[in-house]
Parts: structure tokens; C-alpha cells; sequence
């Protein structure tokens, strides 16, 4: 489920976010426009909702974006512990959307590399939620020593 209080600090956060976060909240079922359809149809429409609420621009849904959201559900639906229904894949995928790292979106916002990435991004998903963040192997006081260092060079 969405967190009510992260899609109200998103500025960008799309309708659907918003409707979704909303119903949240009241604790009331999403509406049935946003709920009817087939699961594909539902994270179709909620990823280009999404792709232009962030770019503002169109996206062109082709035969090799259908073939990448298909399995990125796959995937979803392989790592959901306990309930694996469409409700619960579909807010997987509205979540994992949502929460795209923004290097995704802003350099590779598209199904294709959320597919080939998908362990990737959901680990990078996993660490900043845990507060890990990135960790390249440096120390705070080794990075300290070698500012200092390079100021002292001056």
C-alpha cells in the first residue's frame, strides 16, 4: 500500500498516487474506474500516469514495453510474500513506480530498463526505505582525511 504521508511530500506525485494515498487514508476501497480492468491494463495505465506526471511528456506504449511490464509482473508476483493476488502485485508495481530511484527517472524512465534492472532498482528501493542509503565502501573518516588533504595541497 502507499504511504499516504510519502505521496503527499512528492511533488510530483501522480493522480493515481494521490487518489490512491487518499483512499488510504479514509480507509475506503479505491474507486471502481480505478480498480476494474485487467491487472496488465491497470499497471499500463498507472506507469504512463506516472511516466508523464514526472516528464510531461507522452509515452508511446510499443510491443517491446507490453513484453517488459508482463515481466516486471512476473517479477513482482515471484518476490510478494504471502498474498500474491492482483490487488496485491498491482500495488507492488504502484509502489516500485512511485518510488524509482530518480536517477531512473530522470535518465532511463522507461519499462525496458525497469525490467532488466528490476534487482537493481528494488534493492536500491529496499536500502533507502531502511535508511542504508548508498554505500561505496568509504569511510566518513577516511573521505574526511582525504579532503582535508586535498585543501591542504592548495
Amino acid at each position: 500500500m502507499i504511504d499516504p504521508e510519502v505521496v503527499l511530500n512528492d511533488r510530483k506525485a501522480s493522480n493515481f498516487a494521490l487518489r490512491t494515498a487518499l483512499a488510504a487514508a479514509l480507509g475506503k476501497p479505491l474507486p471502481d474506474f480505478l480498480v476494474s480492468g485487467k491487472l496488465f491494463d491497470r499497471c499500463r495505465r498507472a506507469f504512463i500516469e506516472e511516466y508523464e506526471s514526472c516528464t510531461g511528456l507522452p509515452y508511446h506504449f510499443g510491443a517491446k514495453d507490453g513484453k517488459a511490464l508482463q515481466s516486471v509482473i512476473d517479477q513482482l508476483r515471484a518476490i510478494l510474500t504471502g498474498d500474491r493476488g492482483d490487488e496485491a502485485v498491482f500495488n507492488g508495481f504502484c509502489f516500485l513506480v512511485a518510488n524509482l530511484p530518480q536517477w531512473y527517472r530522470d535518465n532511463q524512465f522507461n519499462l525496458n530498463v525497469i525490467d532488466c534492472k528490476f534487482n537493481d532498482i528494488v534493492r536500491t528501493i529496499k536500502n533507502e526505505r531502511n535508511g542504508n542509503g548508498r554505500n561505496n565502501g568509504l569511510g566518513d573518516d577516511y573521505k574526511r582525511e582525504l579532503l582535508a588533504s586535498l585543501q591542504a595541497t592548495r
